[in-house]
């Protein structure tokens, strides 16, 4: 069982879940059933994930002994041997479902997310907000991803795939933030490192209000239901304020820390208010 816990741990469980709701709420808006063909995709996506935390918490155990000192590779709760077995498991059910999917997901997956997730941990992560970019379009393409694996098309979701990009960018640099002790000490060149901390501050402040901005523009422009806005209003608006707030009032470590749970929740939030927003979506 503690091992059990260790590998949750390791591949951010709580991330992973994330995406399953992704794929859900893609599969949801594309009016299809849970099928066979669901799985695979979930699978897909998981096990991509999966495999990406560990390249990260490989590649980053120093900063991590600072920025997150219980993660298992910095506490070495998982031996070398268990880590070659997970990373070989994960990857034998990433090539055995890849084989289910259909050309076009495939070539995505091979020509755009894999590429792209060895490159952001390897070189991107230490570039000023190119990192942050592409991270956020990598989780934004479980939406596309999930399209193309069920259905063959890459165009219905380009709207969900749009406001988790936006909304995904602010959370990476809040996370930035958190970590700007841990990544200076292994001189990695984050956003936050090369302009500072006090004008990354009044970076996201501006980025989150342009995202305050973006969220609303589905429902006046692309027929999303009053219930979207609403929802929208109640449960992502007001606590993006309350963002700002702490942002501006309060710019510690602790806060950040706080603000990076609280973005992790609005996600979950994003993605009801995405199902909410079904209403003449389609063309």
């Amino acid at each position: 069982m503690r091992h059990v816990f260790k590998f949750l741990y390791l591949v951010r469980i709580h991330n992973l879940f994330i995406a399953s709701l992704c794929v859900y709420v893609a599969s949801f808006l594309l009016e299809l059933s849970i099928d066979y063909n669901f799985f695979i995709c979930l699978l897909v996506v998981l096990a991509t994930m999966a495999l990406g935390y560990i390249m990260n918490d490989i590649l980053d155990i120093k900063s991590d002994k600072i920025n997150h000192s219980k993660r298992p590779l910095v506490n070495e709760k998982i031996k070398p041997g268990l880590l070659v077995f997970i990373i070989f498991i994960l990857l034998f059910i990433l090539v055995f479902c890849s084989f289910k999917l259909n050309n076009i997901a495939l070539c995505f997956l091979c020509c755009f997310v894999l590429p792209s997730l060895f490159f952001y941990n390897y070189f991107l992560k230490k570039t000023p907000l190119a990192g942050n970019i592409v991270i956020s379009c990598l989780l934004g393409s479980v939406f596309v991803f999930t399209e193309m694996a069920l259905i063959g098309t890459m165009y219905k979701l380009y709207i969900p795939f749009i406001l988790t990009v936006c909304f995904s960018i602010s959370r990476e640099m809040i996370k930035d933030m958190a970590d700007y002790d841990g990544d200076l000490s292994v001189n990695m060149v984050t956003l936050p490192v090369f302009i500072g901390m006090k004008n990354m501050r009044v970076v996201i402040v501006g980025w989150i209000l342009c995202l305050m901005f973006i969220l609303i523009i589905p429902y006046f422009f692309y027929n999303y239901s009053y219930e979207y806005l609403l929802f929208l209003i109640l449960f992502i608006e007001i606590p993006l304020i309350y963002s700002l707030f702490l942002l501006i009032k309060f710019p510690t470590k602790k806060t950040y820390k706080r603000l990076s749970i609280i973005f992790k929740a609005l996600c979950v939030s994003g993605l009801f208010a995405i199902m909410i927003s079904k209403i003449n979506l389609y063309v």
